[in-house]
């Protein structure tokens, strides 16, 4: 693991539940719940009509309440009065001289620019009854100074995020075929219930049903978008699109106009250097009355955490290596024709080269670090790398491979990378044969907005 930076921050303050109403939420859930108990315990269970108004009375006030106390303990945290300085360490953070969190308990850590122009960092802690542990900074710099503190920044590790849809287009595919689907399937039950025997129908049933759900399914599975160092991958289903981070200039949220049932679209607009900008759905808004509702910046956040960790990691770029080291690493890492095993071998055995090159223009073994770091270099090449560098590593080195593999959104170069830390000989062969030869940057699946 990378060594924890030592960082101190002025003025955070905490976000903190609000423990009264999440309280007095929880506690009429607990009351609704335990009638409910007791009248079925002392009585008869009620049936028909009476069934339904018993179980609506005190149903609807346990989901309430179940509801307000997710909303005041989780979602409606406010900033304490009081701010602290924030000091990150190796052992954890401490707020106002008193620890908060062992480092050892840091799942993950991620910059929300929240829409009343603050910055918050929010720290999961891998504990489901806490939550996150939520701090806002005084600016997005110290934002993503602490993340980076902590090694979780984009520049340090890949991070995957749950979208609605790959496009606004690719949703409303779906609801069409959603919709077309259930129309087709509805006429053909009817068509084969009024011809076919009962017999064949009861076959038939259950494979109708699945058909629902399966449209059903499509419709409601979401999609993934996964950012690191090297660029965004996004996947639905089978469908997978590698965006270079090379490729984007940066990423905004963007709120679409409102549409059919009052909805509209929140993306994750990505502007790239070759050709248009590509928005990906994050998820759909909700008006009321021709208004988009009060509480949107609880739609937003997600596109907004997405966008910020995409910039982030578009502003850590390392730079292009130089001219003589492209032209050297070309000559030496490139596969080219070779056999998989051949090549495997001739990295292997780069020492001689390396020390050569060092001569000849100050690289050494550090070049080939420089090449499997460079976020903006083929996979083959950086795979080509962490071969080479193999036979020369230590525990550090070894580690410093995993970080590079951590921060990695491709998902063949990053089991390649893997495999080279591990020394993992078959799983090498197997992931050097997929990365091989994979071109940096389709992006043809993703549907792209008319340029305006």
């Amino acid at each position: 693991m990378a060594v924890p930076e030592e960082l101190t921050l002025h003025g955070v303050r905490r976000l903190e539940p609000n423990r009264l109403g999440a309280g007095l939420s929880l506690a009429v859930a607990a009351v609704f719940l335990v009638g409910a108990v007791v009248a079925l315990a002392t009585s008869s269970v009620p049936a028909g009509r009476e069934a339904a108004s018993f179980w609506r009375l005190m149903g609807m006030p346990f989901v309430f309440g179940l509801i307000g106390g997710y909303w005041f303990g989780r979602l409606g945290k406010k900033p304490s009065k009081e701010a602290h300085d924030l000091r990150s360490t190796a052992e954890g953070l401490e707020l106002g001289g008193e620890r908060v969190l062992a480092r050892s308990d840091i799942r993950s850590a991620l910059v929300w620019p929240t829409r009343h122009g603050g910055t918050v960092v929010r720290i999961d802690r891998g504990d489901a009854l806490r939550g996150p542990l939520d701090l806002e900074v005084q600016s997005l710099e110290d934002g993503r100074a602490l993340v980076r503190s902590l090694g979780h920044s984009g520049a340090q590790a890949a991070r995957r995020f749950r979208i609605a849809a790959p496009s606004p287009l690719h949703h409303q595919r779906r609801v069409g075929i959603m919709w077309g689907g259930m129309a087709l399937l509805t006429l053909v039950l009817i068509l084969a219930g009024a011809f076919l025997p009962a017999a064949v129908m009861s076959i038939m049933g259950p494979a109708f049903a699945i058909g629902f759900v399966g449209l059903m399914g499509q419709l409601v599975k979401g999609g993934h978008v996964e950012v690191g160092t090297d660029g965004v991958h996004v996947s639905w289903l089978w469908q997978k699109t590698f965006i270079p981070m090379s490729d984007i200039v940066r990423a905004e949220t963007n709120e679409g106009a409102i549409g059919f049932g009052s909805y509209y679209p929140i993306t994750i607009r990505i502007h790239r250097r070759s050709g248009p900008p590509i928005d990906l759905l994050s998820q759909l808004g909700r008006s009321y009355f021709g208004q988009r509702d009060e509480w949107k910046h609880l739609s937003t956040m997600r596109a907004d955490v997405v966008v910020e960790r995409i910039n982030e990691a578009v502003a850590a770029r390392a730079p292009g290596a130089p001219a003589e080291l492209a032209t050297w690493e070309s000559e030496l890492l490139s596969r080219g024709q070779r056999p998989i095993q051949p090549w495997v071998a001739a990295l292997r055995g780069l020492h001689t080269e390396v020390e050569s090159f060092r001569k000849r223009a100050g690289g050494g073994i550090e070049s080939l670090w420089g090449v499997l770091e460079d976020a903006t270099a083929e996979p083959e090449r950086r795979a080509a790398a962490a071969v080479a560098l193999t036979p020369h590593l230590d525990g550090d080195g070894r580690d410093r491979v995993r970080i590079a593999a951590r921060a990695t959104a491709a998902p063949k170069l990053r089991i390649a990378l893997e495999a080279a830390a591990n020394d993992d000989e078959a799983a090498l062969v197997a992931a050097l044969e997929e990365v091989s030869g994979v071109a940096p940057a389709p992006t043809r699946r993703l549907e792209e907005p008319t340029p305006r």
